[in-house]
């Protein structure tokens, strides 16, 4: 079920062949086992003749919906008017508690009340609730749309480990800064708009001066992000719908493809849904993103979106390091948008929270290739 309101992202995690553990499994989408022989899981395999190098295996992960929903959830209406009561009765208590203090404190100083008195005061102290209620709706409405440039960056150290199925030494790694984004449900959309947003304030890619404090100045601000987040929301849904209904394909990763429909529908059995359904639910502001449109992003933009995530191959209290899962789009596009998968309590480590907020990596230079294991 969709709510406006929801908070978090989804997240996909990518298990390649050669990284597959005796603990992992991989079963088709139809619940099989999969070609690799495991069974007992709640993957999804699309793996298929077309795909031999990339198992692209989304791994639930606290995804954009913990049940299968419609398009307009039946019980949307009533889970609202429920919210509404709950609103107004408590409102309603608060007023109702304040005014009878002030009846006996009446009673105590001046041995009377007035059941006008009381009444009035009730109405007096709703009214007045209801506004300091609004007041602070409002208040955090627009701190989170006008965050400071020190609010945009997570405090601490990170570095992003380098090689590509190579050893990998802390030693070979580069500094890089992880941008805060919104947890509204629009974070992949958000992470994405501030790599993309960034680069237009920097023609040039000097990863140099982005880690420099005095480059802050180059970021977009919230408001911006979010503005141009909507944009991309919209441009990934168009772009996947004209693949469907085109037949065309996307390019995966290491030149793979797959088409748009499969690619689609694979995500929208996931949850009972058939593939217009899921676009039509992706249109909806605060409904969480994942792997289809990191994919169309990185195929429209020709700009390859890299996922990473936190690793554990080294333990250092000062310093949080981070790992490449994926890389989506053509491998012929330059100048590549980073995008971090973690929980909404990052930078704090929450071991019993699985991924489900993205983040804007950007990095100290250029990055060729980064660590993809553990």
């Amino acid at each position: 079920m969709r709510l406006r309101l929801t908070a978090g992202c989804s997240s996909y995690a990518i298990i390649y062949p050669s990284t597959l553990s005796s603990k992992q499994h991989i079963a088709c989408i139809d619940g099989n086992p999969c070609e690799y022989g495991r069974k007992d899981c709640r993957s999804i395999c699309l793996a298929g003749p077309s795909l031999p190098r990339f198992v692209g295996v989304f791994r639930r992960r606290n995804l954009p919906r913990s049940k299968s929903p419609h398009p307009i959830p039946d019980d949307a209406r009533d889970l609202g008017l429920q919210s509404l009561i709950f609103f107004i009765w408590r409102i309603v208590l608060e007023s109702s508690f304040i005014a009878s203090a002030f009846a006996l404190a009446s009673a105590v100083f001046f041995a009377k009340v007035e059941s006008k008195f009381v009444i009035a005061n009730v109405i007096r102290w709703m009214a007045v609730s209801l506004s300091l209620k609004m007041c602070i709706l409002q208040s955090r409405m627009t701190l989170m749309t006008s965050l400071t440039k020190d609010d945009w960056f997570c405090s601490g150290s990170y570095r992003a480990l380098l090689g590509n199925d190579a050893i990998i030494d802390c030693d070979s790694s580069i500094p890089v800064r992880i941008r805060q984004v919104i947890g509204d449900g629009s974070c992949l959309f958000q992470a994405i708009a501030s790599g993309v947003l960034f680069d237009k304030t920097t023609p040039k890619f000097n990863a140099k001066k982005e880690h420099d404090e005095d480059n802050s100045f180059a970021h977009p601000s919230t408001s911006e992000v979010i503005r141009y987040s909507l944009a991309l929301r919209a441009l990934a849904v168009e772009t996947l719908k004209d693949g469907i209904a085109n037949n065309t394909s996307m390019v995966l990763q290491h030149g793979e493809t797959t088409s748009v429909l499969s690619l689609v529908s694979k995500a929208a059995i996931e949850y009972g849904m058939t593939s217009n359904e899921y676009l039509s639910e992706m249109q909806q502001e605060n409904v969480w993103g994942g792997g289809p449109e990191i994919v169309a992003l990185a195929n429209c933009l020709m700009r390859r979106i890299v996922l990473l995530e936190t690793s554990h191959y080294f333990s250092d209290e000062n310093v949080i390091y981070l790992k490449e899962i994926a890389r989506f789009g053509s491998h012929t596009t330059s100048n590549p948008i980073y995008i971090l998968s973690a929980n909404q309590r990052f930078p704090m480590e929450n071991k019993k929270s699985k991924n489900n907020h993205f983040l804007a990596v950007f990095p100290s230079r250029p990055l060729d290739g980064l660590g993809s294991r553990d």
